[in-house]
């Protein structure tokens, strides 16, 4: 199941600035990475069903499990009946910033919705509060104590694009940038913080193939592909939210209609939280079992200590069964050692020919020593 995109997020949260006002009513932990914030407010009940990294919806579905968690309990006890005061989208990325209550009781509920996801809740510094995974990254930190920061990333933002002059002229130069035999969508893709099924789309649109490389492109493509990516950041403000259907299964969806799925058979929905609820109940995501990077770490090290330990003692018995062979041969030993002393240029095959019920590997004597198999 594909992850949710950054233009999908921009255009959702625009939408969800209508539960500002609401008061929490209820946080539930449903499953592993997935949850249901129960929202009210005079005469209407909202609730927000989040799945990490694929999607965080207004939904008609109420799911409640039969026992609270620990971890939604003690996120229940820090947002119970607090004000939803706004609904951000953090640096126009996979992230959004519910802000909740006031004063001393202020918290922020942040969902990362990238990678394998997250949920912070963080006081009015940033401060983290609870943390759903914990995390050292290279620039930041995910637990409790730390102050949250959001990844940096040097990708261009909708933002950025939205601003500018000429799209045509941001394509042209990140691509300029570009090798030439690279796939021209990939390339644009990893620079241009958007989704890469709307990149495509912008290609789609212009009549170009997604399989272009950028050596291919010409300043008319150029054109194209921009004019495409500007009609899709149009849908951001006016979603036309679509569900595509195969077969009778919804196999994806968008904020607009999509030519790769021109065959298909498509279903209009009116806001995103409706295609994504659409969606998601038809196509459920199996949720895997929630492991703590300490327990991981833990059965790593007892795994570990257990091969050892079995390696000990496989070795603990090799040397018990050679000196019990020594033991037993001791006096055949001391007369090869005798024997070995009395001449001092004695040879192997001499002494195999003394003692031919044991086997002579080696003799050398200038270093005094002599190689028996027993």
């Amino acid at each position: 199941m594909r992850e949710i995109s950054t233009l999908e997020i921009t255009a959702l949260v625009n939408e969800l600035n209508c539960i500002v006002g609401t008061h929490i009513d209820k946080f539930y932990e449903l499953r592993d990475g997935q949850f249901r914030l129960r929202l009210g407010r005079s005469g209407e009940k909202i609730n927000l069903n989040c799945i990490l990294s694929h999607t965080f919806n207004k939904s008609i579905y109420a799911e409640t499990p039969e026992e609270p968690t620990n971890f939604s309990m003690a996120v229940r006890a820090r947002t119970e009946g607090l004000a939803v005061n706004s609904v951000v989208q953090l640096n126009f990325d996979r992230i959004i910033d519910i802000d909740a209550g006031g004063g001393e009781r202020e918290v922020h509920l942040i969902f990362e919705m990238f990678g394998k996801g997250n949920f912070i809740l963080a006081d009015p510094a940033m401060k983290i509060l609870l943390a759903y995974r914990t995390h050292d990254y290279r620039d930041r930190s995910i637990r409790v104590g730390a102050v949250y920061e959001a990844p940096k990333s040097s990708q261009i933002t909708i933002g950025y694009l939205t601003e500018s002059k000429s799209i045509k002229d941001v394509l042209g130069g990140l691509l300029a940038a570009s090798d030439k035999g690279q796939n021209a969508v990939s390339a644009l893709a990893k620079t241009i913080n958007l989704g890469g099924i709307y990149i495509e789309e912008a290609f789609n649109s212009a009549g170009l193939s997604i399989k272009s490389s950028v050596g291919e492109l010409s300043e008319a493509d150029m054109e194209g592909i921009g004019g495409g990516l500007s009609r899709i950041l149009a849908f951001v403000q006016k979603p036309s939210p679509t569900a595509f259907v195969e077969s009778g299964k919804a196999v994806d969806y968008a904020i607009c209609e999509l030519k790769k799925y021109e065959g298909l058979e498509k279903k209009g929905f009116g806001s995103v939280s409706e295609v994504l609820d659409f969606f998601y109940n038809e196509n459920k995501v199996e949720a895997a079992s929630k492991k703590s990077e300490a327990a991981e770490q833990l059965r790593a090290s007892i795994t570990k200590q257990e091969a050892l330990i079995g390696q000990i003692g496989a070795e603990a018995e090799e040397a018990r069964a050679s000196g019990e062979s020594i033991f037993n041969n001791l006096t055949m030993i001391n007369e090869i050692i005798s024997a070995a002393r009395r001449d001092n240029h004695i040879t192997a095959e001499e002494m195999q020919r003394q003692f031919p019920e044991v086997r002579i590997l080696g003799v050398d004597l200038k270093e005094k020593s002599v190689v028996i198999e027993i």
